[in-house]
């Protein structure tokens, strides 16, 4: 017998080698020659896998030569690896799943092993340490020069003092000051992000990723003995003490034997286990129908290793043994060799001439034939994932009671963008498109995995794997082919657990990465999502995911910027879907971010993005790693952030006028000065007395108000942005403009130009709403009159009780009306603009009887235009229908108004030519303008405020609220107008 070779490390392995020949003589009870050619007959036409050269997957199947009845000593003799698990033989015996080599487990992550605890026991020692050097124990006497509370500490900056904290724990010697200080805590987040916008060096990088990610997490702490720790703080140093992390880190390893009992029971296992083990063993399995599992063997050789005594296999096999061993150092050429074989080893022996018992050896023998065709190889995977392939691996784990195998195929196919993006197709023939992949197959696999026991092992691999995919996917930007991988993450419900907050953000950054034709892209796919699942599995998780970002006098940073990106794709597949489909896949008010107004540092926030806009870095920034501002993603602001923006910047606008306009005082009295030192007088013009004015001030008289304000409006248009004050002349009335002035100063004049019998503009009944009159071409300069005074009121925060139809607004932020907005100015006419449209039939122009002209009132008389050259003479069907419905709407809403809009839009912007209105939308432009038509008294009610005596309960008070929850919406606004004057 050969002696056993030894590796560097101490282990016997058994050499390779062709083992003895069996016996010529036919023993007693021995297989007989029409079996071993039925079983020959069956092996032959059995498939293995082979590994490819390049690719290193298993995926070709090629057939084997047949296998005599002394492939089971052959096999135990060639085998080098450890036994296939059930699960994998399983996998491997199905011929419908494509196999590849799994990448192996790291044993730190099998929960409640040596490894796990060795793990968790190096992070809280990590952790101790780190606190230890940046905050230090808080004695005075403390001599740890590795303790920020001694005077000879080293001073480090909190990013090293983490590396130092590692560099202590790989040390023999202990340096902890006090037992239980610092246990548990979570290294803090922030250590390892680069400041001023500089690069992640690689160990903070590899720091923060798996498998060290926890150190940056809450932890329990490991229990430690009760003896007394040592301590540096006020005594002399003993080095015959022990901390208490050092004891229980010999606790810990206490149950791993020692090298040299390894080698010697390795060497014991070796030359005692013998086919008579085996026989035993065999029998066993015959006594429950001859279910072999390989699982089994390794785990007894393993309870066999950790023994004192040379217990025999068959008496152990039973025994739950949690950590495998390599069965290499389990088998000898000895073991086989035939002088010492029992003559009880004949199958015949074993199963008598029983047919189903020798057809249950023989699939034995097939299994253990397979293990040996897979060579090297220890563990299988699929080589992507479909759910019918996941639903067989999840079987099969129930039956064998083996989740190696669905271990092995999330950790291989999530942590390979390849693998993960040819899964879950429609067709498999089929390129990896956006088109082709099976979003609801993904959604059931994901939520298929996230329910299987045990829990804490699938969810653990799963969550690793995600983290080392989004690290790989960060490197480098995806393209368009890769977009199913974005997609396929998008249903795992790990992302839309609070706790992962890392892999949401990890994910957003992946996203905000992304070129613009992937966006597009990205967008294209998500329009034509559910609405349900895109608000509940997407834009609702990451805009959730925003919020919880935010903190007081919050800036923008870059981890904000890149959930704003990923926000801004979905709100773009939002605005897509609306313009397919009509109908939008969520409200855009969901996409408001309400913290923002009452979290967001608007001052220095406003300054940063009117920095970006005006093209230059944020030098009055400094500090800030991030170039571009929230306030670029708008849709995010609600109405009420975007009002304090606009507000702001008037303020700011009015504060440098008053200044200049104190200047310009304080340089005229100087000179007035002057002319008075010489007996002279000065004139002063009209405008200079304005420029030393520090606001606008209107002088006007009630029954000329439209006249007066367009004179003194042009008289003093550099004026324009400065604070408004007004002030009725003539009559014998003098009053100081509070705000109240201003107010009824604005009621007066909307009431006199938006009256229809002043003939600038026509108020639609049906809709109760006002729009330009096309045939007023003579007083356009009351239309830039109205203009401004629409401009004055935004800019000083005065709310109109004017009712525009909602295309003005939309004209004013440059964008063209449609017929949505043509049936809000006009319900009968576009009603039947779109049953035009939606006409199913052949014969519009024989049902409709329509040419591309169009007849309006002007001045009593019907006058008729066409909306094309020679319109009269080219009817409507069912070709140009579209043409004629989009000509109608520009003709009302565009064309009719042209010269009327363009004086007022010149008015408007003398006021309020801001960049911050482009933050608003249409509709939050006319909510600016005239105020929610919605009166809420119930929050009027509990804002209130009470003086004099009054209060909340006070019978008086109780019957003024009673009384205006009971009235009409008219009474309301008549009430509210009454208070505030507006």
């Amino acid at each position: 017998m050969a002696d056993p070779k030894t590796l560097d490390d101490g282990l016997f392995v058994v050499p390779r080698g062709r083992p003895p020949v069996a016996q010529s003589s036919t023993r007693r009870g021995s297989l007989p020659n029409i079996h071993r050619a039925v079983k020959s007959a069956r092996n032959a036409g059995r498939p293995t896998l082979l590994k490819a050269k390049e690719s290193g997957s298993y995926g070709n199947l090629l057939s084997r030569k047949p296998r005599s009845s002394s492939n089971l000593a052959l096999g135990a003799a060639k085998l080098s690896t450890k036994a296939l698990s059930a699960s994998n033989l399983a996998a491997l015996s199905d011929p419908n799943l494509s196999l590849r080599e799994a990448i192996p487990a790291k044993s730190y992550d099998v929960l409640n092993t040596n490894p796990n605890l060795s793990k968790k026991l190096l992070e809280q020692l990590i952790k101790r340490y780190y606190y230890q050097l940046t905050e230090g124990c808080q004695s005075e006497g403390c001599l740890n020069q590795f303790c920020k509370s001694s005077p000879n500490c080293i001073q480090v900056s909190d990013s090293s003092a983490a590396l130092v904290a590692i560099e202590l724990v790989t040390q023999n010697k202990p340096y902890l000051c006090l037992k239980e200080k610092f246990v548990g805590r979570p290294l803090p987040k922030q250590i390892f992000v680069p400041e001023n916008g500089n690069p992640q060096q690689f160990l903070h990088a590899m720091l923060l990723t798996s498998p060290f990610k926890s150190l940056f997490e809450e932890s329990v702490p490991i229990t430690e003995s009760k003896s007394e720790p040592m301590s540096f703080c006020g005594e002399t140093r003993n080095d015959t003490l022990q901390t208490q992390a050092d004891k229980s880190l010999r606790a810990s390893f206490g149950s791993l034997l020692p090298s040299e009992i390894w080698r010697t029971k390795s060497k014991q296992s070796v030359l005692g286990f013998n086919t008579n083990s085996m026989t035993n063993l065999t029998m066993q399995h015959k006594e429950s129908n001859l279910g072999f599992s390989m699982s089994k063997l390794s785990d007894s050789v393993d309870y066999l290793l950790r023994t004192n005594s040379s217990t025999d296999l068959a008496m152990v096999t039973s025994t739950p043994v949690t950590t495998p061993l390599n069965l290499s150092i389990s088998f000898s050429n000895s073991s086989l060799d035939s002088t010492t074989t029992s003559p009880h080893l004949s199958p015949m022996a074993v199963c008598g001439n029983d047919d189903m018992a020798v057809s249950q050896l023989e699939e034995y023998e097939a299994q253990l034939a397979m293990e040996i065709a897979v060579g090297d190889v220890q563990e299988f995977s699929l080589t992507h994932l479909t759910l019918d392939n996941l639903k067989t691996g999840i079987d099969n784990m129930k039956q064998t009671q083996d989740t190696s195998f669905l271990l092995n195929t999330l950790r291989t196919v999530l942590t390979s963008p390849e693998a993960l993006s040819q899964s879950f197709k429609i067709d498999e023939s089929e390129a990896s498109t956006a088109d082709n992949l099976d979003t609801l197959s993904s959604r059931e696999a994901f939520d298929l995995l996230t329910n299987l026991s045990p829990y804490d092992d699938f969810n653990t691999v799963l969550m690793n794997s995600i983290d080392i995919l989004l690290l790989t996917l960060s490197k480098k930007p995806l393209n368009k082919k890769e977009i199913n991988i974005v997609l396929i993450l998008f249903e795992c419900p790990l992302f839309r657990k609070r706790r992962h907050h890392s892999l949401r953000q990890k994910l957003c950054h992946i996203i905000a990465s992304l070129s613009m034709d992937v966006k597009i892209l990205l967008t294209e796919v998500l329009s034509k999502y559910n609405c349900d699942v895109f608000e509940k599995r997407l834009m609702g998780i990451y805009r959730d995911h925003f919020m919880l970002m935010l903190k007081p006098n919050q800036r923008s940073d870059p981890s904000m910027i890149d959930v704003a990106q990923t926000l801004e794709v979905f709100f773009c597949a939002n605005i897509q879907c609306f313009n397919s489909t009509g109908q939008h896949l969520v409200p855009l008010k969901l996409f408001y971010i309400n913290e923002l107004s009452r979290k967001l540092n608007f001052k220095e926030e406003f300054d940063l993005w009117k920095s970006q806009m005006s093209g230059r870095s944020s030098a009055t920034s400094s500090d800030s790693s991030c170039q571009l501002s929230i306030l670029s993603y708008p849709f995010l602001l609600d109405p009420s952030s975007k009002v304090q923006l606009l507000h702001l910047d008037a303020i700011m606008a009015m504060r440098q006028e008053y200044q200049e306009a104190i200047l310009n005082q304080a340089k005229i009295n100087q000179i007035q000065k002057y002319f008075k030192s010489v007996d002279r007088t000065l004139d002063l013009a009209d405008s200079i007395k304005s420029a030393m004015c520090p606001f606008l001030v209107l002088e006007v008289r009630r029954d000329h108000i439209v006249q007066d304000t367009l004179n003194q409006i042009r008289l003093k248009h550099v004026d324009i942005r400065k604070p408004l004050k007004i002030k009725y002349v003539g009559g014998g009335e003098q009053g100081l403009d509070m705000g109240g002035l201003q107010k009824e100063f604005f009621q007066l004049i909307c009431e006199k130009v938006f009256d229809p019998d002043y003939g600038m503009f026509l108020y639609k009944q049906e809709t109760h709403t006002i729009w330009f009159n096309g045939s007023s071409v003579d007083c356009l300069e009351e239309f830039e009159l109205i203009g401004t005074i629409l401009g004055l009121a935004i800019y000083n925060g005065i709310i109109l009780d004017v009712h525009f139809p909602q295309a003005l607004y939309k004209k004013l932020q440059n964008e063209l009306p449609d017929l949505v907005d043509l049936m809000d100015y006009q319900p009968t006419v576009g009603k039947g603009l779109q049953d035009l449209h939606d006409y199913t039939h052949d014969d519009v122009e024989d049902v409709f009887c329509l040419n591309f002209q169009i007849s309006e009132e002007r001045l009593g008389e019907l006058h008729t235009v066409d909306l094309m050259a020679n319109g009269e003479y080219i009817p409507v069907n069912n070709q140009n229908r579209g043409q004629y419905v989009q000509s109608y709407v520009d003709y009302i809403l565009t064309q009719s108004i042209r010269a009327q809009f363009e004086a007022f839009k010149r008015g408007f912007v003398k006021v309020c030519n801001s960049e911050v209105l482009s933050l608003f939308r249409p509709d939050e432009l006319e909510l600016l303008v005239c105020g929610s038509p919605d009166l809420d008294f119930v929050a009027l009610e509990k804002s209130a405020t009470y003086d004099d005596g009054y209060h909340l309960t006070h019978p008086t008070v109780r019957a003024f609220w009673t009384i205006a929850h009971n009235m009409l919406h008219d009474h309301k606004k008549t009430a509210v107008t009454f208070h505030y004057g507006q």
